[in-house]
């Protein structure tokens, strides 16, 4: 997990760094992008440990009601990881285009 997020950190920081080749207005959007990108990305982590918990939950109870309730929480957790990734991606796309 620390490498994913020094890994994120490092694209943006590459981005940011590929501005400077830009116009000051076109490098503000790119660094701005970066950063967002990176932002999803650690919110996609969080999501990712958020699903495992309720997992981890729902499989120890013995109440199937609380299984239930904790394994939703776990596809909702799981649907938001999937959305913060497609917004990172996103993101980064945009930075792509700004630096050009």
């Amino acid at each position: 997990m620390k490498q994913m997020i020094t890994g994120w950190l490092a694209a943006g920081l590459v981005m940011a760094g590929a501005a400077y080749g830009a116009s000051g207005r076109e490098a503000g959007k790119t660094v701005g992008h970066a950063t967002g990108s990176v932002g999803h990305g650690v919110a996609k982590m969080y999501h990712e440990a958020a699903k495992g918990v309720h997992k981890t939950i729902a499989k120890n109870t013995h109440n199937s009601h609380r299984r239930a309730y904790h394994m939703r929480k776990a596809r909702n957790q799981r649907h938001a990881a999937h959305v913060q990734a497609r917004e990172s991606h996103q993101e980064m796309r945009r930075a792509r285009q700004h630096a050009r």
